[in-house]
């Protein structure tokens, strides 16, 4: 009620409607005169408060494998899932046993609301999942295509050194 009388007392036209006039009529506040300003008010629910004194996070160590499908990635913008679906040739993102490794933290101490908290522990770990993320990148189906070339060199350099080999085996058995 309170906080309604306000913004109708701030209002242009709160006593005659035409613009000229700030406030509430005389018939307006003559209504409410006698009735107490708490009636009907309803406290706001209190928030949740999230207090650390201190706060140790050991050093995080993770291998990941998954897979994730392109066609269901809609969290993703169409142009990193179309550069995905090409550098994979694939239309899957697959991490094959990515090693993740965060450091310990000693978090300062925190009064405030569990989304402050959490804002600020995702800010401290930011720059080290940055860091990470050429060597998860390394461990997936992502670098597909820069990978060919080499993989055809391999192949093509171990069929060389087969028919070496075979050609060799047999001149030696001759």
């Amino acid at each position: 009620p309170l906080m309604r009388f306000c913004a109708q007392a701030a209002t242009p036209g709160g006593c005659s409607g035409d613009g000229t006039s700030y406030g509430l009529s005389f018939l307006r506040v003559a209504e409410s005169a006698g009735t107490p300003i708490v009636d009907g008010y309803v406290a706001p629910p209190l928030p949740s408060v999230v207090q650390i004194d201190a706060l140790h996070i050991s050093t995080i160590a993770l291998t990941i494998w998954c897979t994730l499908h392109l066609g269901a990635a809609h969290f993703l913008p169409p142009y990193v899932r179309a550069a995905i679906r090409l550098l994979s040739l694939s239309g899957q993102l697959t991490l094959d046993g990515a090693h993740l490794v965060l450091p310990a933290r000693r978090l300062p101490p925190h009064r405030g609301s569990l989304a402050d908290f959490l804002r600020g522990l995702a800010s401290e770990y930011t720059v080290n999942l940055l860091q990470n993320a050429g060597a998860v990148l390394g461990k997936s189906s992502l670098l597909k295509l820069p990978r060919v070339p080499l993989r055809i060199g391999t192949t093509a350099v171990s069929y060389v050194t087969d028919s070496i080999g075979l050609v060799a085996g047999e001149a030696a058995s001759l």
